[in-house]
């Protein structure tokens, strides 16, 4: 919900700027890829947990759902840091597919008479529509999978959360703080919430090539 819009809008700004801006800016998108997930984790655990703590949580308790913990950790602040981690991602791909749409057919409906953004609804995105998808599903096998950054902002509680700004856990930061001392049975279940993660990330690709394949043959029955 957070990356999807901000890495399509920042897509589209940096295909449609004009000169060395859009390179500029486009090598940035490219350098927040190869950060490494821990000094991700490291600014939420030192800036992101005390500005939710102090100026978010509090302010938002009035929304269903949201909670009442106001010690800056929780699932929000875990979903936000995978927001910004995946974004260069999605956006690297949505502008690659942004910049392979033929220049003849955005000409085309600029003589129609579209807008910018009609153009890029109705062209740009029917033209490259599995390459989005595919950037978004790339983007959310990333983050499915991701330890360090969450472990450092989840809070690290094994228990169901009942709100956004709960504390809890995902299966990844349990095995990576649990597996070391673990042993007899509870490394036995340690082993099986490894392979529950296995098969979510295999779910999450074979949902991808069904919708990427589903896509391709509905474009193709329209044509």
């Amino acid at each position: 919900m957070i990356a999807v819009p901000l890495s399509f809008v920042t897509a589209l700004f940096l295909v449609e700027a004009r000169g060395w801006i859009g390179e500029l800016l486009g090598h940035g998108v490219d350098l927040l890829a190869a950060i490494p997930s821990i000094i991700y984790g490291l600014w939420g655990l030192f800036f992101l947990v005390p500005f939710m703590q102090v100026h978010v949580q509090p302010h938002l308790e009035w929304i269903p759902f949201m909670g009442r913990n106001y010690n800056g950790f929780g699932f929000a602040t875990a979903g936000f840091i995978l927001a910004v981690m995946i974004l260069p991602f999605i956006c690297a791909i949505m502008r690659d597919v942004f910049r392979m749409t033929p220049p003849i057919l955005k000409e085309a409906a600029y003589g129609c008479g579209t807008t910018r953004w009609e153009t890029t609804v109705d062209v740009t995105m029917r033209y490259g529509a599995r390459g989005l998808l595919g950037g978004i599903f790339l983007g959310l096998g990333r983050a499915a999978g991701e330890t360090m950054a969450v472990l450092f902002v989840i809070g690290n509680t094994p228990e169901i959360p009942k709100a956004l700004f709960d504390s809890g856990t995902t299966i990844s930061a349990t095995l990576a703080s649990n597996f070391a001392e673990a042993n007899g049975v509870f490394r036995n279940v340690l082993f099986a919430l490894g392979l529950i993660l296995l098969l979510m990330s295999l779910g999450i690709q074979v949902l991808a090539q069904w919708w990427l394949n589903y896509s391709t043959r509905k474009v193709e029955g329209e044509k």
